[in-house]
Formats: C-alpha cells, structure tokens, sequence
C-alpha cells in the first residue's frame, strides 16, 4: 500500500499475524508460528503496518506467517522512503541490536521499549533457562504497575514524561490491530491462494483508512466514541419503506429515514449531517 500523505515526522511500526481456515496450500505466505491469537494450530500470516502520529496507515505489507519480526524494518521503511531524521517507535521485538545500528546509520531518531529483566538462554537450543530481576519500587509511586520498562531513545533533548508518552503512541497501532481483526473482518482468512488472501487484508486496511477518516471528524467534534460503540448507535438509525396496495392496482412505496435517538441526533448536529438523509421519498408504480 502506498503512503496516502506527505513525509511524516513519526512512524509508528509494529507487525500482527492472522490465522487461516484450512491448510492454505496455494499460500507460500502461509505458515506455521506463533500466534498472536493462540491459534498455532492454523496456518499464519503476517501484516506488517506503518502509522503516522494521526494515525492513519502509511505503509502495509504482508510477510510469511512465521516471519521474524526483527527482519522486517528496514525493508517497511524502504519502501515507506521515510526522510532522514524522521521518529521511529517500535517494541521490543523489532528494536534488534542490528536495526537499531541501522537506524542510527540511516540518521533516524528513534524510542525502542525493552522489558527490564535478565533472561539467561540454553546457546544451544535456545530456550530460556533463567530469569531474574530486581524489583526497586521509587517513592511516591504506584506499587501495582504489571511491569517495568526500559525505553531507549536518541532524544536525548526529551524529558522522562514526554518520552514515555512519544512510546505509548503504540497502543494507537494496537488498537489498529484490534479494529482490523474483529470489526473490519480481518479474520479468519477463509482465502487459499496469494492473492486472494492478500487482497483480502489489503481490503480491510483500506476499510480501516475510511474508518479513520471518521473517527477523527468525530474526535474533532469531541467525541471520542470507540467505532464499535458508534456502529451500534448509527445502527438504530433505518429507513424504513411503507408499501400500500391502491385502488387502480399501482403500488405506492413511501421511503423514510426513522427519527434518531437523541445522542445520535447530537452527533449529527455536531457533524452538520441531516437526520433525515434521502428525505421523504414516494414511488407508484
């Protein structure tokens, strides 16, 4: 997918995969990994995205379903053509010794999250073996925070607040990643052939743009609704066509929008949307 807007100052990236129905075997993208939905008994796929800090998607990619994630960031930026000096936030499972140094060579700045613990590994199988940490809680903080984090960053001009909150601009990419699999149908993925199932997920990041498009009309008028919630409000809202059998035979259709509910009315008041669309509509036929 190409990048819809002008060169960004921030590229959010981060990759989810989906699982598939059946074997998938026209699929060479298809395979077996570790699933992000628990699903390792399916064939996988991957989808690879790029945010902007409006939050619409720049750049998407589909990989092999057992993709390493560290493998993909110089490729998605390539091809994003990312400007120099451009911000890049990613977790821990893209922030690679080796694409860190290939940011720092490219000239991006960048704010990586890193669990904070020592995780020792078996060299030869690769399977950890030992994990030890030190819990020092600070004064005057929460003691119920689930984790600690580390972040690392090039912003060395930054203070603590405003980078750690540069770094949770992610949790917009999660939510993607939510939106897209449960109300825009990303999966399952039902397709069996390449480019079937990559039209299938390129649909969907589209149907995501038109979504964003909304949501930030909405957020603009200040609401801050989730799509689902505002789906189920709009879905109230029909029109309904009333049929009467006349006299001479003809049929009349009478074609009506029904009346909002309140809350959807002051959403339509606050868009300058009619809420009567089509307006009163007769037919005979």
């Amino acid at each position: 997918m190409q990048p819809l807007r002008k060169e960004p100052t921030i590229t959010l990236y981060d990759l989810t995969n989906t699982y598939m129905e059946g074997n998938a075997e026209g699929n060479p993208k298809a395979k077996r990994g570790r699933s992000k939905e628990k699903r390792s008994d399916c064939p996988l796929i991957t989808l690879g995205l790029t945010l902007d800090a409006s939050g619409f998607i720049r750049h998407s990619q589909v990989f092999d379903g057992n993709v390493s994630e560290g493998s993909t960031l110089e490729e998605m930026l390539k091809k994003l053509h990312a400007p120099k000096g451009a911000l890049i936030i990613m977790d821990a499972g893209i922030a690679s010794e080796e694409n860190l140094e290939w940011l720092i060579l490219n000239q991006y700045k960048r704010v990586t999250g890193h669990s904070q613990n020592n995780l020792k590994t078996n060299e030869a199988t690769g399977l950890a073996t030992e994990l030890t940490w030190d819990y020092q809680p600070q004064p005057a903080s929460k003691q119920t925070h689930p984790g600690v984090y580390k972040l690392r960053t090039t912003l060395t001009d930054r203070d603590d607040e405003t980078l750690w909150r540069t770094y949770t601009m992610l949790t917009d990419l999660e939510s993607v990643f939510r939106s897209l699999k449960s109300e825009l149908g990303m999966r399952p993925v039902y397709h069996h052939k390449e480019d079937r199932c990559d039209g299938h997920l390129f649909i969907t990041v589209l149907a995501y743009q038109a979504v964003q498009v909304i949501r930030r009309k909405l957020k603009d008028h200040g609401i801050n609704e989730s799509w689902a919630t505002f789906r189920e409000k709009r879905n109230q809202h029909c029109r309904i066509t009333a049929t009467f059998k006349q006299r001479d035979g003809k049929t009349l259709h009478i074609r009506q929008a029904s009346r909002p509910e309140e809350e959807l009315g002051d959403i339509y008041k606050k868009l300058g949307l009619s809420p009567d669309p089509g307006g009163l509509q007769r037919v005979r036929i």
